[in-house]
């Protein structure tokens, strides 16, 4: 134990020496996740919204070729994209540069095509680059226009009628346009009132608890578990500065245990994700808005996940036997797990097929339980047996971690 205490003591101080390298570990994950909750909206987004511009070349210039710029303006569409007026040379220009969603180009005599139910042709420019916002202008421009033949339908003679004044209106003209509307009111009561056809909309129930979504909180157990493979990595490439200053073989050559060294290099690793473990929850409990039902379950789940990742890089330094080996194998493991076990994306934000394989890799395994852990739907029956995996896996680990490294460096 005396032995194993030295060796702990002797690995702190080395990484406490580098203070820098523990910052990079907590600061890089979390300054990652930073920047995608400010790209998507902060903590109160509801979601990712698109935002863009849209451009109109109005050649008509009249009283609803302005109707249609400001349809562009109004409800959800108004806070997708935003409408400028533009020329259509300049229009053109900036979007060969990137610069607007779409530019919707109205041509000369577009108001008396619609008054007259003539055939009539808007152009749309799309942006190649993008493909969200240049749809949705294209879908709302097919609903105005479904909504302009159905008015013609309902009321176009009507429409034909007013549209066809040339002069001011007589009484007589008055007199025929009010009974043209109001027979066409007529008309059209049947059907409306009452409804021929009734419609029912149901809304699923709303739940009690239901919040926005928070890409933080949705994030952050990935994150958290990217910093301790982060850990993992960093502090078992101090094996190769063991074997430069040969401390195995004077520790061989000494009758000191193998263990006892590795043991000691485990929980200085462990440490060190202690640390980090109790910073980001408490940033994440502060400024995420992160639930964190069960602080020790929590807590613990890290250090074991520390744990079994530092020994899984430890033991892949040892087969590569070389310092840059050591990091190309390493990296083989890291960026992928990082990739699929949802510590780059949540698991909320991928495919459900994807998703589905992520939940069975090892990392993602361990950020699905720390997800369950946070947010209260684990039972401390679940946090024990789940603890006991990570117990056997760093047991077998452990002493295979030991005997690598014997049979690899200390054979002779």
């Amino acid at each position: 134990m005396r032995l194993l205490i030295a060796s702990f003591r002797k690995d702190v101080r080395r990484t406490l020496r580098d203070p820098f390298a523990l910052a990079l570990w907590l600061g890089i994950p979390f300054s990652i996740l930073f920047l995608m909750n400010l790209a998507f909206g902060g903590r109160s987004s509801s979601g990712p919204r698109p935002q863009g511009v849209i451009l109109f070349a109005d050649h008509d210039e009249t009283l609803l070729s302005g109707a249609l710029q400001s349809a562009f303006s109004q409800g959800p569409l108004g806070d997708m994209l935003k409408p400028e007026k533009t020329a259509e040379q300049d229009g053109r220009a900036r979007m060969a540069k990137g610069e607007a969603s779409a530019l919707v180009i109205i041509p000369k005599g577009f108001q008396a095509a619609v008054l007259n139910n003539r055939p009539v042709s808007i152009q749309l420019v799309k942006n190649p680059s993008q493909r969200i916002l240049p749809a949705i202008a294209g879908q709302a421009l097919d609903m105005l226009a479904e909504a302009v033949h159905y008015l013609h339908l309902a009321a176009g003679d009507d429409i034909k009628l007013i549209s066809g004044r040339t002069s001011a209106p007589s009484d007589a003209d008055v007199v025929q346009t009010s009974l043209a509307i109001n027979n066409t009111v007529k008309r059209l009561q049947r059907y409306l009132d009452p409804l021929l056809i009734e419609l029912e909309i149901k809304q699923p129930p709303e739940k009690k608890d239901a919040r926005p979504f928070n890409l933080f909180a949705s994030m952050f157990p990935g994150i958290v578990f990217m910093s301790i493979l982060f850990i993992g990595r960093g502090s078992s490439d101090d094996i190769w500065d063991e074997l430069q200053f040969a401390t195995l073989r004077r520790s061989q050559s000494a009758g000191l245990p193998l263990a006892a060294l590795v043991g000691g290099k485990l929980l200085a690793a462990m440490l060190t994700a202690a640390l980090v473990s109790v910073i980001a929850l408490i940033l994440g409990r502060l400024f995420g808005g992160v639930s964190v039902t069960n602080w020790p379950a929590a807590a613990l789940w890290i250090l074991a996940g520390a744990a079994v990742w530092y020994l899984v890089m430890f033991i892949l330094q040892i087969l590569a036997g070389a310092r840059e080996r050591g990091e190309i194998f390493t990296s083989l493991v890291l960026f992928p797990s990082m990739m699929i076990g949802g510590s780059t994306f949540s698991f909320e934000m991928m495919p459900e097929s994807i998703a589905r394989i992520g939940r069975l890799t090892p990392l993602g395994w361990m950020v699905s339980r720390f997800t369950s852990i946070l947010g209260g739907s684990a039972s401390t029956a679940n946090v024990l047996a789940w603890l006991g995996v990570m117990a056997v896996a760093t047991a077998i680990l452990f002493l295979l971690s030991a005997r690598v490294l014997r049979w690899r460096f200390l054979k002779g």
